[in-house]
């Protein structure tokens, strides 16, 4: 306690004795001077109070209020600054009014807060690496000019009798606004236009020349184009719309030259055209472009990606299109140029449904190189796909279901891969000559599943409960390893083949079954190998003239196994359970080798001679006999038929 208040007491000495220190309160004699410097002192700015004037030094000016002459105020040195204050300077009319005007080659001038109204030659002319920020300027002959390295920031420019801003050699005009100019409302020339508005005038909205950017900006019912750009210029993030007002004729972006980029741009709501591209070498990229008379008027020679996001619509060039989203309307997307690609994106093309005239992508004409993939194409009146003469078209994961047509109908060349047809009017797929369907699969349509060309050739792929035919292939054609189940309808009229082909052709490692008509059913010289067919209404295999069947299982089908016709080849099969003859031999000079054959009808059954039946084993059709398991009519080459433990001849054939 003895030590606090020691404490206490030597902190109050202190204190005190600091107050008693401070010396008298009492003020020097005399009128206080001042401590701080003057604005005028710390930036000198001379007023202007009165017009014309001509600035011949460098400093800061300012008006003292609003100001009316004929003339305004004419910039003769460099490093000048005017602050207009918010008052106006007003011209008088007449056609050589200068409002803000550098004299010769002044530099470093900026020009800020106030209006500039009412001269007829110009409203602000400035030189290089000047600034003008937050200026209306109207009335005049020309709104605002600037030259090299200069920024026109936060001004409006309206009324103009010539072009409402003009930026030169590397110069911004930024956050400004252009409207009711007689020219051009922007005009930037190797220089940087970005969040600025151009509405109303009487030429273009933006004129962009030599190396020049627009991005961010509203370019809205001009008379002119809303965007023009020569060459080398960047287009970007733009909204152009109603352009070519008033009966006057402009697109929403032009490009006159080459070497240009537009993307991301919004052009909409009836300019005369939307992307006019008359020059070659520009890239055009992911621009929303709808509702105007003509969306896109394209010159050849260009690297055009659409973005497509309304229909209907007319592709009349090389391009790229994706879909934005899914999209559905009355008409869909007609193709009438050589080279485009369609990339649906993950999205859908929609239909109305019915049976109209209307296809959800038309490629009109002798078109050559489409591509048409990622989406589904759906509830079309006609074709969900449809080429008229196409040539050398490819389908990749595309889904086509619903349609009133076929789901997917080409011509030449075609390749479909990895695509789906469901419920459609008429066939799933069908493409002419040279076709090549892969990995897809067809199920319910009312036609046959998939129908092709001479030289054709469908692999990997699946049909099920198609009305007509599972497969149908031309001459010279193939079919490898596919699966093909209630062709003709689960209980449909029709008597549908689940593969059928034209002559020569291929058939090897597939399944059919549950046919309404033959599981298989091949013309002259064709070839059937390690196929597999059963359940089917009709035959299993049906072989017309120098066809053959190697490897193959026929079972429980409700005619013969197998069919074999005129010189023929059924070698090394297995032929089990069919209503009638596990193989006929209809006609002569064919050779049956090597085939196991049990509780068939009949065996083997052949109706004339002249037929070489060799090495076959058959049992159980429908009795343990001979009889029945070998009902041979004519006059044929017979290897000896007898009991397996008998049986000691190369070419005997077994029965048991």
């Amino acid at each position: 306690m003895i030590h606090s208040a020691t404490f206490v007491f030597a902190v109050l000495v202190a204190t005190a004795a600091s107050v008693l220190g401070q010396g008298p309160l009492t003020p020097p004699p005399g009128t206080p001077a001042p401590t701080m410097k003057s604005l005028e002192q710390i930036e000198p700015r001379t007023p202007i109070s009165a017009l014309p004037i001509t600035i011949t030094q460098p400093g800061s000016y300012y008006l003292t209020g609003n100001l009316t002459a004929a003339d305004g105020i004419r910039v003769s040195a460099s490093n000048v600054t005017i602050d207009l204050n918010g008052f106006t300077i007003q011209g008088t009319g007449g056609s050589t009014g200068v409002g803000i005007y550098r004299t010769t080659t002044q530099t470093n001038t900026t020009v800020k807060n106030g209006t500039v109204r009412g001269f007829g030659f110009v409203g602000v002319s400035l030189g290089d690496h000047s600034v003008v920020e937050a200026l209306r300027v109207d009335g005049n002959g020309s709104g605002i000019s600037v030259s090299f390295g200069s920024v026109v920031r936060g001004c409006v420019s309206t009324g103009n009798s010539g072009i409402g801003i003009s930026v030169f050699s590397r110069s911004s005009v930024l956050d400004s606004v252009a409207s009711r100019n007689t020219g051009e409302g922007i005009r930037v020339v190797n220089g940087l236009a970005a969040r600025c508005v151009s509405i109303f005038n009487d030429g273009d909205g933006f004129y962009l020349a030599s190396t020049s950017q627009a991005t961010d900006c509203v370019s809205n019912q001009n008379k002119g184009d809303g965007f023009e750009a020569t060459d080398d210029c960047y287009v970007a993030g733009n909204t152009s719309s109603n352009n070519g007002y008033e009966g006057a004729d402009g697109a929403g972006i032009h490009l006159t030259g080459q070497r240009n980029r537009i993307e991301r741009n919004h052009v909409t709501g009836a300019n005369d055209r939307g992307l006019d591209i008359d020059g070659t070498g520009n890239v055009v990229r992911e621009n929303t472009v709808h509702g105007n008379g003509d969306n896109y008027a394209i010159a050849t020679g260009n690297r055009i990606e659409i973005l497509l996001t309304h229909l209907p619509e007319t592709i009349d060039f090389p391009a790229l299109v994706r879909l934005a989203g899914t999209i559905q309307a009355g008409l869909g997307l007609t193709l009438t140029s050589n080279d485009i690609t369609v990339d649906l994106n993950g999205h859908s093309l929609v239909g109305p449904g019915g049976t109209g005239l209307n296809y959800g992508i038309n490629l009109s004409g002798n078109l050559q190189n489409i591509t048409v993939k990622n989406g589904t194409i759906r509830s079309w009146g006609s074709h969900g796909i449809n080429g008229v003469d196409d040539d050398r078209t490819s389908v990749h994961n595309i889904k086509a279901n619903g349609n009133g047509g076929a789901g997917i109908n080409l011509r030449h060349v075609a390749l479909i891969e990895e695509c789906t047809a469901a419920g459609n009017g008429a066939e799933g797929i069908k493409v002419a000559d040279s076709g090549r369907v892969l990995n897809s699969v067809v199920d319910s349509n009312t036609g046959d599943g998939i129908v092709t060309g001479i030289g054709s050739q469908v692999s990997g792929s699946t049909s099920r409960l198609c009305a007509g035919d599972g497969i149908r292939v031309g001459n010279n054609s193939s079919v490898i390893a596919c699966t093909v189940t209630d062709a003709g309808g689960a209980s449909g009229p029709n008597t549908s083949h689940g593969i059928e082909t034209g002559f020569v052709a291929t058939v090897a490692d597939c399944t059919v079954q549950s046919s309404t008509g033959d599981g298989i059913n091949v013309n002259g010289g064709s070839r059937v190998s390690r196929c597999t067919t059963a359940s089917n209404a009709a035959d299993g295999i049906q072989l017309a003239d120098e066809a053959s069947a190697v490897d193959c299982t026929s079972n429980g089908n409700t005619g013969d196994g197998i069919i074999a016709s005129n010189r023929t080849s059924v070698r090394d099969c297995q032929v089990a359970n069919n209503g009638a003859s596990g193989i006929w031999v209809s006609g002569t000079r064919n050779k049956i080798d090597g085939n196991n054959l049990v509780q068939n009808l009949r065996g083997i059954q052949t109706s004339i001679g002249g037929n070489v039946i060799i090495r076959n084993t058959a049992s159980g059709n429908p009795a343990a006999t001979s009889a029945s398991n070998y009902v041979i009519a004519g006059t044929n080459e017979v290897g000896p038929i007898g009991g397996v433990a008998g049986g000691t001849n190369s070419t005997a054939n077994m029965s048991y």
